[in-house]
C-alpha cells in the first residue's frame, strides 16, 4: 500500500501548537468518526490514492464513490481550448462538485485551477491545481489567493470558482434551496482579465439533515462535508456547461450587474424546454416555384399610378400595390418569402409562401433597378377595410378585443429582406422609409401592429427571455397558441433586481445563451428603437410553429428623430 501523503484528520486543519490544535488532538478521533472523516480516510487508503497527480486523483475519487457523471448538452466541446476562461458554478454539495468538475475540465485543459475552500488542503494531491481561500471571512488574508487567481487568468489559464463561497442552503427570503448571494469577485475577475465566462450548473443538493444543521451553526456545515461526500456514493450527477461568453461583453457593465448575469447564466443551464415540434421539415419541402421574369415585374411597376411609387433612392425604387395590379411581382414576393423563411426554419414547405390574404392586403416592396431583382417586402393590411369584409390575418394567432381597432390600423407582416441584401445597411431603412411615406399619404393610420418572428434557430431560453422581458400585460389581445415563457426562479430574481431591464442587458443575456453568440433579431431592435409596445406571443402554425411576438407602434409617440427619419 502507498504511503499516506495526505493527513486526513480534523486535527490536521489547525496548527498543533495552538489551543484549538491541542483540543483537536484529544477530540479529533471522535470527531473524525462522527463527521465521516474516518470514512474518507478509509477510501483514501483502500483505493491507494496517495501521491497521485490531481487529474488521476479526482477521477479515482469519483470512481471510488461510484458516482456516475453526465455532462449534458454539448459537453466539454463548449470549453475553449486556449486563452483565459473563468468557469462559474453553483455550489450544491460543498466539495464533491469541485472534484467532479475538475476531473472533467482537466481532460481538455491541463492548466485548470480551482479557487477552493481551505478545508480541501487535507488532500495534498490537489495542491497543484488549487488556489485556497477562506470563503467564510472577508479578510485581507484572502488577498494573496485572489491575486493568484487573477494572475492565473492573465496568464491565459482556466479558473473554476464557486462564487457563493458556501454550500447551497434553504433560503427563507426566497423560499427555496439555492446558492448564497454570489461574490462580486466574479465581476472583478472578468473585468480585470478579459477572460471568457463559461457558466456551469450542477444538479442536486445535500441532505436535509445537513441543511438543518446549517441553521444551528453555519460553520457546522463545513464540518459535515466529509459525511455528505460519503453520501454521494452510487449517485448520478448531471453537469451542464453553457456557451463561452467573450469578456469584452461585460466591459460596460458594473461588477454587480456582471456578477448577477453570471449567476443567472449558471442557473439557466438547468432549464431544459423545447419549442413545439416543426410542422414541415427540409426534406419534405417542395422545390421553389419558378422566378418571375424581371421584365414582367418592371412592366408592372411602370404601370403603377405615380402616387404608388413611394421612394426612389439611387438604383432602388419602393412601391406598393395590390395583387390584382402586381400578379407577377406578388408571385416573386411569395417565392422569395418562402426562400428566406426556409433559411430560418420557418418555411411552409410549399413552392410559394402565399394564402388568400395576399389578395386582400397591400404589398410594399423595394426593387433594385440595376440588378433587376427584389430587395425585400412587407405585406400591409388596412384594418378598417379588412374588418368590414372578414378578419385580419393575425386573428388566426390572436384574439383581439374590438377596442384594439378603435382607430384604423395598419397590420405589417410577412416581412423579409432577400439574402443578397441582408448585409446592405440601406435595406431595412428603405423599407421603413417606404412605410413612412405610405403613412404620410394615408394619415388616418396612426397605429401599426404586427409580429416579429423569433426564429426557431434561437435557443428556446433566449426566446423566453425576450418575451418575458419585453411583453407588457394588456387586456386587448390574447394569444390563441400561447407558450410558457417561464425560466425559473433565478430569472424571476434577476427581473426583480432589474425591473426596467434595458435592451442592452437583454442583448447580453441572449448572446450569452446562443452557441453562435447571435444577438437580438434586427427587426426587434428596430421596433424597440421606435418605441414599440410588445403585447403577447403566440406560436404560429403557418410559420412552422415559430413564436411571433406581437407589437404595436403609435406613430405619434415615436421618438422625434425616428419620426423625422421615416415619416415626416
Amino acid at each position: 500500500m502507498n504511503h499516506v501523503n495526505s493527513d486526513i484528520r480534523i486535527a490536521s486543519l489547525a496548527p498543533q501548537d495552538s489551543l484549538i490544535g491541542r483540543i483537536l488532538k484529544v477530540c479529533g478521533p471522535l470527531l473524525d468518526r462522527l463527521l465521516g472523516v474516518r470514512g474518507m480516510r478509509a477510501i483514501y487508503e483502500e483505493h491507494q490514492l496517495a501521491g497521485l497527480d490531481a487529474q488521476t486523483f479526482a477521477a479515482e475519487v469519483v470512481k471510488a464513490l461510484d458516482v456516475t457523471v453526465t455532462v449534458d448538452g454539448q459537453g466539454l466541446d463548449t470549453v475553449p481550448r486556449e486563452g483565459p476562461v473563468l468557469v462559474v458554478c453553483n455550489h450544491p454539495f460543498g466539495g464533491m462538485e469541485a472534484v467532479i468538475i475538475l476531473q472533467e475540465l482537466l481532460k481538455v485543459r491541463s492548466d485548470t485551477k480551482v479557487l477552493g475552500n481551505t478545508a480541501l488542503q487535507v488532500f495534498r494531491e490537489l495542491s497543484d491545481v488549487m488556489i485556497f481561500t477562506n470563503p467564510l471571512i472577508t479578510s485581507q488574508r484572502n488577498l494573496p489567493s485572489l491575486r493568484r487567481a487573477l494572475a492565473h487568468l492573465k496568464n491565459n489559464g482556466l479558473l473554476l470558482v464557486f462564487p457563493a463561497g458556501r454550500v447551497s442552503y434553504y433560503r427563507k427570503d426566497l423560499g427555496r434551496t439555492c446558492d448564497h448571494d454570489w461574490n462580486r469577485l466574479v465581476g472583478h475577475l472578468l473585468q480585470k482579465s478579459d477572460a471568457q465566462l463559461l457558466p456551469c450548473h450542477v444538479q442536486g443538493n445535500n441532505s436535509r439533515l445537513f441543511i438543518i444543521m446549517g441553521y444551528i451553526w453555519a460553520r457546522l456545515k463545513i464540518l459535515m462535508l466529509p459525511r455528505e461526500m460519503l453520501k454521494m456514493r452510487g449517485k448520478s450527477v448531471v453537469i451542464r456547461l453553457g456557451n463561452p461568453t467573450p469578456g469584452d461583453r461585460f466591459a460596460r457593465a458594473g461588477l454587480e450587474e456582471t456578477t448577477h448575469l453570471a449567476r443567472l447564466l449558471s442557473y439557466l443551464q438547468q432549464v431544459d424546454r423545447q419549442l413545439p415540434p416543426v410542422v414541415t421539415r427540409a426534406e419534405d419541402h417542395e422545390p421553389l416555384a419558378e422566378a418571375a421574369a424581371p421584365e414582367e415585374i418592371e412592366a408592372e411597376i411602370a404601370a403603377l399610378p405615380g402616387q404608388q411609387v413611394l421612394v426612389k433612392y439611387k438604383n432602388y425604387v419602393a412601391c406598393y400595390g395590390s395583387q390584382d395590379q402586381l400578379p407577377r411581382t406578388v408571385h416573386e414576393i411569395a417565392r422569395q418569402r418562402e426562400r428566406v423563411f426556409r433559411m430560418l426554419d420557418e418555411g411552409s414547405g410549399a413552392a410559394l409562401d402565399t394564402d388568400h390574404f395576399d389578395a386582400l392586403y397591400v404589398h410594399l416592396f423595394v426593387w433594385d433597378t440595376e440588378a433587376a431583382r427584389l430587395l425585400g417586402a412587407y405585406r400591409m393590411g388596412r384594418s378598417d377595410d379588412l374588418r368590414k369584409n372578414g378578419r385580419v390575418y393575425l386573428s388566426q394567432s390572436y384574439d383581439f378585443d374590438d377596442s384594439f381597432f378603435d382607430q384604423p390600423c395598419l397590420e405589417l407582416g410577412r416581412s423579409f429582406v432577400t439574402p443578397e441584401y441582408q448585409k446592405n445597411h440601406v435595406s431595412l431603412h428603405l423599407l421603413w422609409r417606404a412605410i413612412g411615406a405610405y403613412i404620410k399619404a394615408h394619415p388616418q393610420y396612426r397605429k401599426l401592429y404586427g409580429t416579429v418572428s423569433l426564429s426557431r434557430q434561437y435557443d428556446f431560453r433566449s426566446i423566453c427571455a425576450m418575451c418575458d422581458a419585453l411583453i407588457q400585460s394588456n387586456d386587448q389581445v390574447k394569444p390563441r397558441h400561447g407558450m410558457d415563457t417561464r425560466l425559473g426562479p433565478e430569472w424571476d430574481d434577476y427581473k426583480t433586481l432589474y425591473p426596467d431591464m434595458s435592451i442592452t442587458q437583454l442583448s447580453r443575456i441572449v448572446q450569452s445563451l446562443e452557441a453562435d453568440n447571435k444577438d437580438l433579431p434586427v427587426l426587434l431592435r428596430h421596433y424597440h428603437k421606435v418605441g414599440a409596445e410588445f403585447l403577447a406571443v403566440s406560436v404560429d402554425p403557418n410559420f412552422n410553429n415559430t413564436p411571433g411576438l406581437l407589437l404595436q407602434v403609435d406613430i405619434d409617440k415615436v421618438p422625434e428623430k425616428k419620426r423625422q427619419a421615416y415619416v415626416d
